[in-house]
């Protein structure tokens, strides 16, 4: 097999010190970014911390590229991602990496973070073609043309027709700089991968739906 040439990408940005803790990034795409600690680390509490930007930066990251992913694996798909909802993203790490003194002595532990959960719940949209019948029938002629109902796609996605998001997840993993870091680092990612509402273009009402059936409250999908 052929293998790519590297495809450098490179990222740029400048910094200075703001306040008692915290820092101001100027990024060379024009954007600025601010970090700071809480008061009682010794800052001034007026920017998010560094570590709570890192977990914006892997949710947007594995955001962005579930988008991509996905408009390459569901190619000649019906379905599309509409939004991802992140629901409880939360990240942990022994305190003591970074405080415990000595401060010139090696930390017992790590410092950085041991574990990254979390719920991504994936909207789809469906675009207006037609869907089986509710127990996967074939359709006719006439059915091609009708557009799907919100009803319709739920019914869809309950006999399985939805796409695979157990996949998504799995590549999603593999193809995400800045979840592939943080892994990398020893961290354990455990994102868990919901189907939420499936909605038919066009409609501003959306369905939840499962394996169990139309209008229940996703299941959990997959884990990273």
């Amino acid at each position: 097999c052929t293998v790519m040439a590297a495809l450098r990408k490179v990222y740029k940005l400048s910094a200075r010190s703001m306040g008692r803790a915290g820092t101001v990034i100027s990024t060379d795409t024009g954007h600025t970014i601010r970090t700071d600690v809480p008061k009682h680390m010794g800052g001034d509490d007026i920017a998010p911390q560094p570590v709570e930007l890192l977990l914006a930066a892997l949710v947007g990251c594995k955001t962005t590229t579930a988008h991509f992913v996905s408009r390459h694996l569901w190619r000649g798909s019906t379905f599309r991602i509409e939004a991802i909802e992140w629901l409880n993203v939360t990240a942990e790490r022994d305190n003591r990496g970074a405080v415990s003194l000595p401060i010139d002595a090696a930390p017992a532990v790590v410092a950085g973070l041991s574990i990254v959960t979390g719920v991504a719940r994936v909207n789809l949209t469906r675009r207006c073609k037609a869907i089986a019948t509710a127990r996967g029938a074939p359709t006719d002629a006439r059915n091609e043309t009708r557009e799907a109902t919100p009803e319709a796609a739920a019914s869809a996605a309950s006999v399985g027709e939805v796409p695979d998001l157990r996949r998504l997840g799995e590549i999603v993993a593999q193809r995400c700089p800045v979840g592939a870091m943080v892994a990398e680092s020893g961290c354990v990612v455990d994102i868990d991968w919901q189907l939420g509402t499936v909605r038919s273009e066009g409609s501003d009402d959306g369905q939840v739906a499962d394996g169990r059936g139309r209008g229940q409250t996703s299941a959990r999908v997959a884990r990273e």
